[in-house]
């Protein structure tokens, strides 16, 4: 026992290759730990290891565990102190728990590949809550690939009886498989399972799995012989029956490829109408043929994970549409038909309307319509509940709907470059809004609800026509950058200082001639830009803004700085250019780690003898 750890070794698979037992002598905690061993120096060339794995004993008899395991009423506790150790779990010493585990440990180096499917037929028939075969054959692939196949063979090789496979045991260990091979886009996996042609129903059972495992699976299989004739075969034999046919028309909105769908349709299979090479759902489709009116062309489909110009889909959907630049004065009413559609690209566009059918794209996550000519949205926008990032840049918008309050999934708000001049109360209700941008509009107010916005990180306001800002601004806890450049702002409210996560606060070009104390609360401010203002004078509290790396005063009315302004010990920038100074403060040289400092464009400055201190001083610059 070394460092209060319990542990044994147990060769697996293959020379160097071993599985360790090891209990905490304290905690009774249990892992796994894989090795792959250089036999020579002993250097560990691959490991893994697995925590909490457990050996818990129920209260319940075996016979009666397996007659009532599938029961509605079976408790689950039962179930989940088999492999959980946030319930409460049979006490063992240290010492009883590692004899127990390291014997579990052992039967599993023993059986070498069998273990896999041994491992995977206790993980389904105990309904363990934490399945752990798939980790231990990842380790596996990574020690040596050909194990895995040869692992698949004997799979297919033991779920027989008489020349005859059984399915549901071939499915149960040949779709976590597809799956681990899935999750690491080990594609070489997925052709050693399709050439081995198993019977076709095993593959529909891994067709009607996640998505994700869905779509890596037919990347293969659509080009993959072995597999089109077994669909082939499976549908001369059960094309006629009726749960055969069922089964074939679970295909018949795959993207299966085009051999696969003439297949289908031979048999009588009816398929989904073809756009592009995608199968699509009728209402779908029609919005596609409508665009292609619109555009003179037809919208191409795109592969890949990055869109380009055209569409994406999957199971009879369109999920993703891109038809930025392309001249569209319109759109089809028929848009709303889209019922699965995430992401709309519509940037420049010749757009001036929306359809009101766009209110009915219930899974919209992404809608950009920056560079168009849109100068009000439809009531409907509201309507969008999974909408999280809305880009409405460089438009001619003059107002926003009320209902924009309701897109209660909004992270992501852009309307620079509009007409802006008020936003509506609404507004306040978007709690899930972390950045909105503001820049280049008409502003002259912000709504009292600016301030409810919980969620909220950045406000860019720059180049408005502000005079002045709610005292509710102040309510904005998680707010950390905060621009409001080229305003008209001559004060500041005093609840700014409850900013306390700000780190970015730019005031440049507004017309601010004192600042309030309070500004000193602002723990968190990195950056402070004042440029282009009014001010003569800064605040004492200035000097307690300890985490200040830059603060940018130049272009003001100042003619002294207070002494506190040696207080900021994590200043590295100070701008004074363009001011009224004739001296700085002897606490000057309290700035160690200020390297720039710039004072040229004030009277003849006297500086004082503290300059010499400054021992992290980069550039000074006087003229």
């Amino acid at each position: 026992m070394a460092n209060n750890v319990l542990e044994e070794k147990f060769p697996f698979l293959q020379e160097g290759v071993f599985l360790i037992a090891q209990v905490n002598a304290m905690t009774g905690q249990q892992r796994l730990l894989m090795q792959k061993v250089d036999p020579r120096t002993g250097q560990v060339l691959i490991k893994d290891a697995i925590n909490c794995i457990h050996v818990a004993v129920g209260n319940i008899p075996t016979e009666e565990f397996e007659a009532t395991a599938d029961a509605a009423d079976f408790p689950e506790d039962v179930l989940r102190i088999r492999s959980s150790e946030k319930l409460k779990e049979i006490s063992l010493a240290p010492e009883e728990r590692f004899q127990a585990f390291k014997s579990w440990v052992a039967g599993i180096a023993e059986v070498g590949l069998d273990a896999f499917k041994l491992q995977r037929d206790i993980e389904v028939a105990g309904k363990l809550a934490y399945p752990i075969v798939s980790r231990i054959m990842t380790f596996a692939v990574k020690v040596d690939p050909t194990l895995l196949t040869e692992h698949i063979e004997n799979i297919v090789r033991e779920c027989q009886h008489e020349g005859t496979h059984h399915v549901a045991s071939l499915t149960a260990n040949i779709l976590p498989i597809v799956q681990l091979a899935q999750k690491h886009h080990y594609d070489w996996i997925l052709e050693v399972i399709l050439d081995l042609a198993l019977p076709f129903p095993v593959y529909l059972n891994i067709l009607k799995s996640d998505q994700r495992t869905v779509n890596f699976f037919l990347k293969s299989a659509r080009h993959n012989e072995p597999f089109l004739d077994e669909l082939q075969a499976y549908a001369e034999q059960n094309s006629g029956d009726e749960n055969g046919a069922r089964e074939l028309e679970t295909l018949s909105y795959m993207d299966v490829g085009a051999r696969a769908r003439e297949i289908l349709l031979k048999f009588g299979v009816p398929c989904l109408p073809d756009y592009s090479g995608m199968p699509l759902f009728p209402p779908e489709y029609a919005v596609l043929e409508e665009l292609e009116e619109l555009l003179g062309k037809p919208v191409p489909k795109e592969g890949g994970t990055r869109l380009k110009h055209g569409f994406q889909g999957e199971g009879g959907h369109v999920l993703k549409l891109d038809l930025s630049n392309q001249d569209l004065k319109s759109l089809p009413e028929t848009l709303g038909n889209l019922q699965s559609l995430q992401v709309l690209k519509l940037e420049d566009n010749h757009l001036t309307i929306l359809p009101a059918s766009v209110g009915d794209l219930k899974s919209l996550q992404r809608l950009f319509l920056q560079e168009n000519k849109l100068s009000a949205l439809p009531q409907v926008i509201g309507n969008l509940p999974s909408l999280q990032l809305l880009d409405l840049r460089f438009n001619k918008l003059v107002f926003l709907p009320e209902t924009l309050g309701n897109l209660q999934s909004l992270q992501v708000l852009k309307l620079e470059g509009n007409q802006l001049t008020t936003l509506p109360a609404s507004v306040g209700n978007l709690r899930s809004l972390q950045r909105i941008n503001l820049r280049r509009n008409m502003l002259s107010a912000l709504p009292q609800g600016t301030g409810n916005l919980p969620s909220l990180q950045l406000l860019d306001l720059s180049y408005n026509k502000l005079d002045f800002l709610p005292e509710t601004l102040g309510n904005l806890q998680s707010l950390r950058v905060l621009k409001l450049e080229g305003n008209q702002l001559t004060v500041l409210p005093a609840s700014v200082g409850n900013l306390r996560s700000l780190q970015g606060l730019n005031l440049n070009c507004n017309k601010l001639s004192v600042l309030p104390e309070t500004l000193g609360n602002l723990q968190s401010l990195q950056i402070l830009k004042l440029e282009g203002n009014q001010l003569t004078a800064l605040p004492t509290s200035v000097g307690n803004l300890n985490s200040l790396q830059s603060l940018d005063l130049k272009k003001n009315m100042l003619t002294s700085l207070p002494e506190s302004i040696g207080n900021l010990q994590s200043l590295q920038s100070l701008e004074l250019t363009g001011n009224q100074l004739t001296s700085l403060p002897e606490s000057i040289g309290n700035l160690h780690t200020l390297q720039y400092l710039y004072l040229y464009g004030n009277k003849s400055i006297l500086l004082p003898e503290s300059i010499v201190q400054l021992s992290s001083l980069k550039e000074l610059r006087l003229s």
